[in-house]
């Protein structure tokens, strides 16, 4: 935007005054800089704050120089990290201090991890655009672009792309300066704009009741992390080599030749050339060989099955067996997934590297995969909660259909009985 002033502070006596105008100011935005994603291994390189649109501020901090000796030598011309922890540590932790951000989880996690606790967090730009429209883009750009009609400086400016990108701490601070506090500007700015709709639309209560305080509990969930048995698992592993061995022995004696089961072209040779079973399904490279069409074919021929098996036994041994314990964060010895609040549009809840949302418990061997995952010590204990058909129960409250309602206090099969009165 024009007309905005943006400072760099590189300071201690500068960063001190910078805190105590937050603390005045009883609301900021902040927007943590660092050199990776993974909050237990990034370091920090800034944090930028806002408490006007057009005024903002970017500290640069030197988050090298803890870092136990992984580099030739720290970086002097910013605020040092236990200076920055000093001054700005107590202002994050004070909750009666209001805070603003654009994807709030990450930068939460990042200061945690640098012995910052946040609370406080009552506005998270990400999160309000979710609740105002779950099928809208919910990155800074787009919203700037939609709500703001402005284009912010993009990371590749700043980086630059591939084999030329830099390190954030080789940036030029000027630089980093104007990239960093533009996001907090921006992100002050759409907090005025998106607060503003979502009481236009009667949507404050679920965005500060339930969807901001959200986010700190699905902090703590991140950070806390789930402890695997990875021992549990090289048996598993090894197990499931012994079985893709014998598979693939049955499969070649099956199909009278060697092949490479994993190639389509060569499984369609195989199944609809020298076994002249029916395709089902033509797709651009010939006839499809993938799990619904397999299954289609499944009483057709021995060798089906068997395919099949030979999948769901690599797939257990690649995804999970094999790739799980390689996720352990080496600092904690455990494995933290993300859970993504905004991607949804159901308004559940989402996880990412790794999906633990997803593990396999249908089968018996999906089962084996879940069994590894255990309690952190022997004072604790992993338990299962499950609502019994939530969405039905919260539409017999809100129509209050006698019908319904008498089914659940009764405790009957609320389809079966569904199904009688329907007849």
């Amino acid at each position: 935007p024009s007309r905005v002033q943006y400072t760099l502070i590189k300071d201690k006596p500068s960063a001190i005054n910078l805190a105590a105008s937050l603390k005045e100011a009883g609301l900021f935005v902040f927007d943590t800089e660092t050199d990776g994603l993974n909050p237990f291994q990034a370091q920090l390189a800034g944090i930028a704050f806002c408490t006007h649109p057009g005024k903002a501020t970017f500290v640069a901090v030197d988050g090298i120089s803890e870092a136990g000796g992984l580099f030739e030598s720290a970086v002097t011309d910013r605020l040092s990290l236990a200076d920055c922890r000093e001054i700005f540590g107590p202002l994050f932790a004070d909750a009666s201090v209001k805070k603003v951000c654009q994807n709030a989880k990450f930068d939460i996690n990042i200061l945690r991890c640098q012995g910052m606790p946040v609370h406080g967090v009552v506005f998270d730009t990400m999160v309000a655009s979710y609740v105002i429209d779950p099928d809208q883009k919910h990155n800074m750009d787009d919203l700037a672009k939609k709500y703001l009609n402005y284009s912010p400086i993009p990371l590749s400016a700043l980086l630059g792309t591939k084999k030329e990108a830099k390190k954030i701490f080789d940036v030029d601070l000027e630089k980093l300066k104007d990239y960093s506090a533009e996001d907090a500007d921006i992100t002050f700015r759409l907090y005025q704009k998106l607060k503003t709709l979502l009481d236009d639309a009667g949507l404050n209560d679920l965005a500060e009741r339930i969807e901001f305080p959200l986010i700190e509990v699905l902090s703590d969930m991140e950070l806390s992390g789930v402890k695997i048995d990875t021992s549990a698992l090289q048996e598993f592993s090894f197990e499931l080599e012994k079985l893709t061995i014998n598979l693939t022995e049955e499969i070649y004696a099956i199909a009278g030749e060697e092949f490479n089961i994993n190639s389509p072209q060569q499984l369609q040779k195989i199944l609809y050339g020298n076994l002249r079973l029916q395709p089902t399904r033509k797709t651009k490279t010939g006839y499809s060989t993938d799990a619904q069409t397999l299954e289609d074919l499944q009483d057709a021929h021995p060798i089906i099955p068997a395919i099949l098996k030979f999948r769901q036994v690599t797939k257990l041994k690649s995804t999970y067996a094999d790739a799980l314990p390689k996720l352990i964060e080496p600092s904690t010895q455990r494995i933290h997934t993300s859970f993504n609040q905004t991607i949804a549009s159901t308004g559940r809840l989402s996880s990412v590297d790794p999906n633990l949302q997803n593990i396999p418990i249908r089968t018996e061997m999906g089962k084996e995969i879940r069994k590894a995952f255990v309690p952190s010590d022997k004072n604790h204990i992993l338990i299962s909660l499950d609502y019994s058909q939530i969405e039905l129960r919260i539409l017999a409250a809100y129509c209050g259909d006698e019908f319904l309602q008498e089914s659940f206090r009764k405790g009957l099969d609320i389809h079966a009985s569904t199904a009688a009165r329907v007849f």
